[in-house]
């Protein structure tokens, strides 16, 4: 399975080099509204990893980056769900109180012991449910498939483009169109059948598919993708 991380661009050199690291607790979360990530843990996705990286990028440096996983080529013990993705989908049913701070915070300390009692794999869960996992420590840079770099204010149009809200419903209604995005920025075959709806008129039609179809990548100004292997 390929999965993707949005980052800043001033990172790259270092990233294909020496992999993906934790921020640690040194390095400041980019989330300042919401609970801050496990230091230990790098986050994965299969939709959202351009609109990661225009918030990672933003004041910070002129590029934006996403680096393409290869799940197969990581250790699968090191794979975990996101605390948030848990966190949303216990909401009134897991009995843990607080507001949604102090749940995410909760779910943060026990991320590691969580698990499915069907014994399915909770990181796939966590990506079916919210588009996002969890990897525990360093990602080797040999896992580092392909890059996707580009200049951020000449394509802030891009925002338009990515710009979730985060969430299981956005996920259930909109992910699909994020993994088609996510797939045509790198040149891949769009791995998902739309659902077709018929309008007024009674003509077929799939709002999904024509906002993928509407994406260009060759508009992007400065797009640059690179094989890593």
């Amino acid at each position: 399975m390929k999965l993707y991380h949005g980052t800043n661009g001033a990172w790259l050199n270092n990233i294909v080099q020496r992999g993906l690291e934790p921020r640690g607790s040194l390095r400041r979360s980019n989330w300042k509204e919401t609970v801050e990530s496990n230091p230990k843990c790098v986050y994965l996705t299969d939709s959202y990893a351009p609109y990661f990286a225009f918030n990672a990028c933003r004041g910070k440096a002129p590029e934006c980056a996403v680096i393409e996983i290869d799940t197969d080529l990581l250790d699968e013990d090191d794979l975990y769900a996101d605390e948030d993705a848990m966190e949303q989908i216990g909401r009134g049913k897991d009995g843990v109180e607080g507001d949604m701070h102090q749940r995410t915070r909760w779910y943060r300390k026990r991320q590691f012991q969580m698990g499915l009692a069907d014994g399915d794999s909770i990181w796939r869960y966590s990506l079916q449910c919210l588009g996002t996992c969890a990897h525990r420590g360093r990602i080797p840079a040999r896992a580092i498939t392909r890059t996707a770099y580009w200049p951020h204010h000449e394509n802030v149009w891009l925002m338009f483009v990515w710009d979730p809200t985060i969430s299981i419903l956005n996920q259930g209604i909109m992910g699909a169109r994020y993994k088609a995005l996510t797939a045509k920025l790198f040149g891949d075959p769009q791995p998902i059948e739309f659902p077709v709806y018929t309008d007024a008129d009674g003509n077929p039609v799939s709002f999904d598919q024509q906002a993928v179809d509407a994406f260009d990548p060759s508009t992007i100004k400065g797009l640059v993708i690179e094989e890593r292997q």
